[in-house]
């Protein structure tokens, strides 16, 4: 397998890439292996996006230079991966490449990367860290540390609008389920007070106990005294 340039899809495997560079790139069929073990097939040809090669080849001057010049960060490619996936499937390189991925990685979530984008095979990018691909504990901690507030913030907005698979999809890709809003109103705090019955039962089974769920600022209400004061039957909340 060898991987083509968006802008040289004629190009034969010998021949160089003038838009990003064919050693930073070209990807052997093993290396594909070694980095997405996730993936049950392997595509013999794939297109790819400049920014995804050059995040993929790990050519940090490369992707800053792309990035300022405006190419689409959010972009999914054929396998439906955005740079930031090919970013964060690397944790089988040396040390020293895995800080050059990183430090993309760094650049694309401040650009404005999408942390809750699934691939083709429903993977998050910070998913990709763990197993059963390579370990990148480093990326993963670097991505929530830059991406945190911003997924807080959404967890927030979809538990507002009771958005169960977009709140879950953030959850994933590392909103803290403990975190507030300027009322100090937690997710589950906002879920109950919209009467959202699907998300309110999704919230708890996936936080560890109810002390994860602080009091508001306002009534000082835990949420199950909340949803009590608002009538709303949240069995799971008594099990």
């Amino acid at each position: 397998m060898w991987l083509r340039c968006n802008e040289c899809k004629f190009q034969k495997p010998e021949d160089p890439c003038y838009h990003c560079g064919r050693a930073g790139w070209m990807k052997s069929r093993k290396d594909m292996l070694a980095s997405r073990k996730d993936l049950k097939t392997i595509p013999t040809y794939l297109v790819m996006p400049v920014l995804h090669a050059a995040c993929w080849g790990g050519h940090h001057l490369l992707a800053s230079k792309l990035i300022r010049m405006g190419c689409p960060i959010n972009l999914q490619d054929d396998m439906g991966c955005t740079p930031l996936h090919w970013c964060t499937c690397n944790g089988h390189k040396t040390l020293k490449r895995q800080l050059n991925y990183i430090a993309i990685a760094e650049q694309l979530v401040v650009a404005g990367a999408d942390c809750t984008i699934m691939d083709a095979s429903t993977r998050l990018p910070v998913e990709l860290t763990q197993e059963p691909n390579p370990k990148f504990e480093a990326m993963r901690m670097s991505i929530l540390k830059h991406a945190q507030k911003s997924l807080n913030n959404a967890l927030l907005q979809y538990c507002q609008t009771g958005d169960v698979a977009m709140a879950r999809r953030c959850l994933f890709a590392g909103a803290d389920i403990g975190c507030g809003d300027w009322l100090n109103d937690t997710p589950l705090h906002i879920a109950i007070t919209y009467g959202h019955k699907e998300l309110v039962d999704m919230l708890v089974d996936r936080s560890l106990s109810l002390s994860l769920s602080l009091t508001d600022s306002l009534s000082l209400s835990l949420p199950l005294s909340l949803s009590l004061s608002l009538f709303y039957s949240l069995s799971k909340i008594f099990v």
